[in-house]
């Protein structure tokens, strides 16, 4: 948007280009260039999902180096059908009310009319398709393995999964609405501008300037929409994104439980009771907060040794080998997960017992 928006609201307000041929060409290099790199970066991170969520432990896990080696491949990629203009293949042009500029869809000759439908086919369908397929048996895997495990929890009466079958199909509803959203934009972003193209090569409708210049709008308006999409709807990506910058938070965190607000009493009642000049109101409140942020922590470990605990159970129950055997056994694994919870929790205990006992000791003051 940085490089595309600027340009074309000052060649607006002067209703025709006004930096010359070179700027022309390149304005027109940098849309093609990012927006080829847009659409198959999505298209890696719809293929990383279905390797992960479909493929699960089969698939090939995305390493550092292999994430980089598909970046820069993305990059390369964009840049051959960014350059190929530039040496005769096709040409980059003023195009509708000549505000902005982008490939010659006008010319008839077959070199300029092969670059559009080719193009089309590595920069539109094959990463459209390729979204499409992922997301498909993304959901399909989702679904089924939703269903499976409420059926094992029905069988076995796990109280802890049954609870939750109501969130398991909201994820399945989450992860239908992302995949509708992702791909309702993508036919939103590049259909307009692909069908103008097209309508363009072949003459099959007139083309208006007003209606070129609406397609060139649509595409640019990917690098907006993107970021949400992908970025900031994901709430862990939010989060971090608020520790990172607080001041753009649109509402305080509500309390998720009334441990803030009793903490909140036991401050205003202690600091009534304390000798003037041993503790400062400010200090007490800092220490009980960080109390209470440890037993946040401690019970949220306790809850998930528990969850993983009854998803191990249940997996192993429909494993018709595993069922038949009478006691249920952790695998060294899930041991190791344990122990290591289990030592968590008693090192934040300890560093704490000293905070408790001074606040026990205010407490009882007369």
């Amino acid at each position: 948007m940085f490089t595309m928006g600027p340009p074309m609201v000052i060649n607006c307000w002067h209703e025709t280009w006004t930096f010359g041929p070179f700027a022309c060409e390149l304005y027109a290099m940098l849309g093609s260039l990012f927006g080829c790199a847009s659409i198959w970066t999505m298209t890696m991170i719809a293929f990383d999902r279905y390797n992960v969520i479909v493929k699960g432990l089969s698939g090939k896990p995305m390493t550092n180096n292999g994430a980089l080696l598909r970046i820069l491949g993305v990059w390369a990629f964009a840049l051959f059908w960014t350059l190929a203009p530039l040496f005769g293949w096709n040409r980059y042009v003023p195009e509708g009310n000549m505000t902005a500029c982008g490939t010659d869809y006008l010319t008839q000759t077959w070199l300029s009319r092969s670059y559009i439908i080719i193009y089309a086919i590595f920069v539109y369908w094959l990463p459209l398709l390729t979204i499409i397929y992922s997301y498909t048996f993304i959901l399909k895997a989702v679904s089924a393995h939703e269903k499976n495990m409420r059926e094992q929890a029905k069988k076995m009466n796990v109280a802890s999964l049954r609870t939750q079958e109501a969130q398991n199909t909201s994820t399945e509803m989450k992860l239908a609405k992302v995949a509708l959203v992702t791909i309702s934009l993508w036919f939103m972003a590049w259909t307009p501008y692909l069908v103008i193209n097209f309508a363009g090569i072949f003459k099959a409708a007139p083309i208006s300037p007003l209606a070129t210049i609406w397609g060139s709008l649509f595409a640019k308006a990917n690098a907006v929409y993107n970021p949400i999409v992908y970025g900031i709807s994901h709430p862990k990506y939010r989060a971090a994104l608020y520790q990172k910058f607080p001041s753009l938070s649109c509402q305080d965190a509500p309390a998720d439980d009334g441990q803030s607000v009793a903490a909140q009493e036991v401050v205003r009642l202690a600091t009534l009771r304390l000798p003037k000049g041993s503790f400062s109101e400010k200090q007490f409140t800092e220490r009980i907060e960080k109390i209470h942020q440890s037993v946040k922590l401690l019970q949220k470990n306790v809850d998930q040794a528990k969850q993983k605990i009854a998803t191990q159970q249940v997996e192993l129950e429909s494993n018709k080998k595993i069922a038949k055997e009478k006691t249920f056994t952790l695998p060294v694994k899930q041991e190791d997960i344990i122990k290591q919870i289990i030592g968590e929790m008693y090192t934040h205990i300890d560093s704490n017992v000293k905070d408790v006992k001074k606040m026990n000791s205010i407490l009882n003051l007369t």
